[in-house]
């Protein structure tokens, strides 16, 4: 018999937090006897149908340029048909929360989209749709709206409202306070933790009676697909297996500026399926030794037995199946290693998860209180924006024995790494820079770095003279790309490895003027530290400078005094007010085209607040008008990023 509490929860994720959000949701709904119908969005049309729903609850993320996530894609292309009436939503009530991040221009755009489309189809909101931001905290949105939802829900079924759980939990707050020390503990007096039997969705064991040895095991590990074959995010081709051919270091050995290393691959196998200024991936594997650390404070005995996954008979999850992306049956090693991220930030629903693990009460507390509602700041400043993993949860509460299932379960999926090609379309040898990240120790895991960069950069250090293959593949919603007409103008910025894709684009002009194609003005502003360690590419744009590909070159460097007073400018903003009149001139009379390359979080507002100031004090315009004059290049595509935080 159907539930008379049920509506329809439905979801769009890119990288899992609208999916988190919405299982989270179906958890607390069930506590209070609702039943939450969950349903991915790209399964409309197969598993339900939007317009024969009376109740509904839609989460829904944004991604690349103010797009929709991969799994919204067909719900989109439904609800967006001209061909709809008014009214055909007439008989949904429902809800929205919409993710995004105000790091990027179109923060939350798809799920406004979404919203506008439903209301203008005769859909009326039974609760006023919701939009958190990420920059700042999704959970200072997403945690009232969860409980106002919840309330409405109540009221809707008439069923009591749920009780605070959190009771007596501001009083307690004082008990964390010393927290952020606490994330550093002699890793000699971790726990040891006794190996679970079974978690909350999944069951582990053997595969056969012979499936413990560990020779077996590895080479039937070896041959396993990339992350079972399940389909990659942004996946425009198949993965490659790429040989790199090349490392070299661009930037000067400073300790001053960071080190950045310029990678070749040879892309041969798939040179003509891409331009410049594309971006690809490269399939991320954990760092060993943090595997290993992990596996050893879990307890687990033979990291690289064969085992087999299963749903647990008793899981309360409705349709609980295993995450699609790991490997089964396969080693815990190569599950740890290939499929679940150890590095993302623990969102709340893990902070309670590990509280239930812990035996000691002041440490069960304590993520108790992180996990709350109440603790909403402290969680955001000691986790959050510290980017604390759950290794370092595991590190700073010794206590906490959670079992292998439960971390499989609840860690996110492992997601590959995107660059930028700094390469002309079609070349073969496919170049990639970046700077080399360096991490936090934890404990006895001390030099980490990024997870592909750091690859690199061992690799560049142990000179091998065989370099290895690396697996790739090219991307969707490639919008990075130079005007189809040669004669448009080109504003190119990018400071520091935001320059790469500029380097595809100059050669690609190059090729052009060699064949006697008419080419438009193209200014570029380049910006790093210290002028004599980290001019990146300086031969390369010199070159192009000569050969006028590239027309007006304009440099600074922010912690080169010299280089400051002779040029008067610290940042390419400085250098973009320096270029006022020209750079309004051919962006307002020759129709130019702007492209933003490097740091999402402070360089391209910035750079996006010094094209407005000259754009408005260049023309008179008011602070209304200007919003409007970007925003219409940002709409005509003549305003391009290329972002990443």
């Amino acid at each position: 018999m159907a539930s008379t509490s049920r509506f329809l929860l439905v979801y769009g994720s890119q990288t899992g937090q609208s999916k988190a959000i919405a299982e989270e949701l179906v958890e607390r709904c069930y506590k209070v006897g609702i039943d939450a119908d969950i349903h991915c969005l790209s399964k409309i049309e197969k598993e339900f149908m939007l317009e024969q729903e009376s109740l509904v609850v839609i989460v829904v993320s944004t991604t690349g340029d103010g797009e929709p996530p991969d799994t919204a894609l067909k719900f989109w292309r439904r609800i967006k048909r001209k061909t709809l009436a008014k009214d055909y939503f007439s008989n949904v009530r429902y809800s929205l929360l919409g993710l995004g991040d105000s790091n990027y221009n179109n923060h939350c755009a798809f799920p406004h989209m979404v919203n506008d489309r439903l209301l203008q189809l005769g859909a009326t909101q039974f609760l006023p749709a919701s939009f958190a931001d990420d920059a700042v905290g999704l959970d200072i949105v997403a945690e009232p709206w969860i409980d106002s939802l919840l309330n409405a829900l109540c009221g809707i079924f008439k069923l009591s409202p749920p009780s605070d759980d959190n009771k007596a939990v501001n009083a307690a707050l004082g008990i964390i306070k010393d927290l952020e020390s606490k994330l550093v503990i002699d890793p000699s007096k971790n726990s040891t933790i006794p190996t679970s039997t079974n978690g909350e969705l999944l069951g582990l064991g053997d595969t056969n009676e012979n499936s413990s040895s560990t020779n077996s095991a590895s080479k039937a590990c070896d041959s396993l697909a990339v992350q079972n074959n399940c389909k990659l995010p942004f996946a425009n081709s198949r993965v490659y297996s790429t040989p790199v051919t090349n490392i070299h270091q661009l930037s000067a050995h400073d300790p001053s500026v960071k080190k950045t290393l310029l990678v070749v691959l040879d892309c041969s196998e798939f040179a003509d399926e891409y331009k410049s200024g594309d971006s690809f991936s490269i399939i991320a594997q954990n760092d060993d030794r943090e595997v290993h650390w992990l596996l050893k404070r879990l307890d687990v005995k033979d990291p690289h037995e064969l085992v087999k996954l299963s749903v647990s008979a008793d899981t309360l999850k409705k349709r609980a199946v295993l995450p699609e992306y790991i490997n089964n049956p396969s080693s815990l090693y190569e599950i740890f290693s290939n499929s679940l991220d150890l590095r993302s930030i623990p969102k709340k629903a893990m902070m309670r998860l590990l509280a239930r693990w812990c035996k000691d009460p002041v440490e069960q507390n304590k993520l108790e209180i992180l996990s709350s509602r109440q603790g909403s700041d402290v969680y955001r400043e000691i986790v959050v924006e510290a980017r604390r993993s759950i290794l370092d949860m595991l590190h700073a509460f010794p206590s906490c024995s959670p079992p292998v299932e439960c971390l499989i379960e609840n860690l996110p999926r492992l997601l590959p790494r995107a660059y930028s090609i700094a390469s002309a379309s079609g070349c073969k040898l496919l170049k990639l820079a970046f700077s080399v990240v360096d991490l936090p120790d934890i404990g006895e895991l001390t030099a980490r770095q990024g997870l592909v960069t750091g690859q690199f950069n061992r690799m560049y250090h142990e000179h091998i003279t065989q370099l290895p293959n690396v697996d790739v593949y090219l991307r969707t919603q490639q919008h990075f790309r130079l005007p189809s007409d040669s004669s448009k103008p080109l504003i190119l910025i990018g400071p520091g490895t935001g320059v790469a894709p500029f380097i595809g684009f100059l050669e690609d002009r190059e090729k052009l003027l060699e064949a006697g194609v008419v080419l438009g003005e193209c200014l570029l502003f380049f910006g790093n530290r210290v002028e004599a360690s980290d001019y990146l590419f300086r031969d390369d744009l010199n070159r192009h400078l000569a050969l006028g590909s590239l027309t007006q070159l304009h440099t600074c460097f922010s912690r080169d005094d010299h280089h400051i007073n002779k040029t008067g400018a610290k940042y390419v903003t400085d250098l973009i007010r320096q270029q006022a009149h020209l750079v309004s001139h051919l962006i307002i009379n020759q129709s130019a085209f702007i492209y933003v390359c490097g740091d999402a979080k402070n360089m391209a507002k910035d750079v996006n607040q010094a094209i407005s100031h000259v754009l408005q004090t260049e023309n008179g315009y008011t602070d209304e008008e200007v919003v409007t004059v970007v925003r219409e290049l940002r709409e005509e595509k003549r305003y391009k990023e290329d972002v990443w935080i």
